[in-house]
């Protein structure tokens, strides 16, 4: 199992999953010449995320709605990761 040690500091206003994918894209791929774009469904996030080696996501500003917060965090869940909000 490949390490999982990324924390991940969202300070973006997060209203919608798109919102939430476009901030873990921007974070992610910071430092790249060439960052790929970002997801637009679950599936994709769950990709950039194992990419990432992400551990935690520490999001200051979460205003999803409580269907895709549990979707979200049903995925995270899976790959073990641990969202604070």
């Amino acid at each position: 199992m490949p390490l999982r040690d990324n924390p991940i500091l969202i300070n973006h206003r997060l209203r919608c999953r798109q919102d939430f994918f476009d901030a873990l894209t921007a974070i992610s791929y910071r430092d790249c010449v060439n960052p790929r774009p970002a997801p637009t469904n679950l599936d994709g996030m769950a990709d950039l995320l194992r990419e990432a080696r992400a551990g935690k996501i520490i999001a200051s500003d979460w205003g999803l709605d409580d269907a895709d917060t549990s979707r979200i965090n049903g995925i995270l869940d899976d790959l073990g990761i641990t969202l604070c909000r």
